[in-house]
């Protein structure tokens, strides 16, 4: 309370110290007051308008499309639309997922597919005894059983003639 007593005490004091005409000190009250009323009236009466936020526009965002070729050891091979993110098991599950006899040893199940890619799944091969075996690799040239058949007759048939000659 004695705090607001020296408060009051400093602002009379400055109040009559003021060199103001007595009508220069009504008018500065006067404008004074009508301040501070305005002012409690803006902080009281606020903004009482009702505030509606702006309506929610939703726009589907489409996920891009990449085209995809599966083929080998599917259940139903050929071209399937996938997203862009989709994995190489998407692409397997598309085609009806991995026939029987699929190995799917060799293929990265989880990488990320690219536009235009194909997937070849490789069948399992098993030796005699029922073990997986991995594909074999060729190197060189086929040469199928009917053509081997033509050669060896042609080189029996020279050496035949080298033999009588």
């Amino acid at each position: 309370m004695e705090y607001f007593s020296q408060i009051f005490e400093k602002l009379a004091t400055w109040w009559f110290d003021l060199n103001f005409t007595p009508i220069q000190k009504r008018a500065l009250l006067a404008v004074s007051a009508v301040v501070v009323v305005l002012s409690l009236f803006i902080v009281v009466k606020g903004n009482t308008g009702e505030i509606t936020p702006p309506p929610v526009v939703v726009e589907q965002v489409q996920a891009p499309q990449i085209f995809v070729d599966v083929t080998g050891a599917v259940n139903t091979p050929g071209v399937y639309t996938l997203t862009a993110s989709s994995r190489v098991i998407d692409a397997i599950k598309a085609a009806g997922g991995s026939a029987p006899g699929a190995d799917l040893s060799t293929i990265n199940l989880a990488r990320v597919l690219a536009d235009g890619e194909q997937i070849y799944v490789d069948a399992a091969i098993t030796n005699g005894k029922g073990v997986r075996v991995s594909t074999p690799k060729r190197s060189g040239p086929i040469i199928s059983i009917a053509q081997r058949s033509v050669i060896l007759i042609h080189w029996m048939e020279l050496v035949r003639s080298l033999q009588t000659a």
